[in-house]
């Protein structure tokens, strides 16, 4: 029988495991790929930030808060925010309340 996506097939702990060795951007597009795939992302339990490629138009901003507020993981064991010269109006206390509560 071929199988063409066998990580599907995985445990959902594992799942997360593997999704939280990667950048939150690129964590939460996997909510994408499938039905399967598609809250996996809120329980990573490392959050990795950088307005580097989406400062523009305030779209971080959206980005940002509105992943914090959906993510569920009731440990985090790591929270990066990297944030340019471009970056205003952010408000840190929204970031970090929610990282630091966990």
């Amino acid at each position: 029988m071929d199988r063409m996506d066998m990580l599907s097939d995985l445990p959902d702990a594992l799942l997360v495991k593997i999704l939280s060795s990667l950048p939150t951007k690129q964590v939460v597009s996997t909510m994408l790929l499938s039905k399967r795939w598609q809250f996996l992302w809120m329980f990573v339990s490392r959050l990795d930030y950088s307005d580097d490629d989406m400062c523009q138009d305030g779209r971080f901003l959206r980005f940002l808060y509105s992943s914090l507020l959906l993510h569920q993981a009731k440990v985090l064991e790591s929270f990066t925010l990297k944030l340019s010269g471009n970056s205003r109006g952010i408000d840190l206390g929204v970031c970090v309340t929610p990282a630091v509560n966990r």
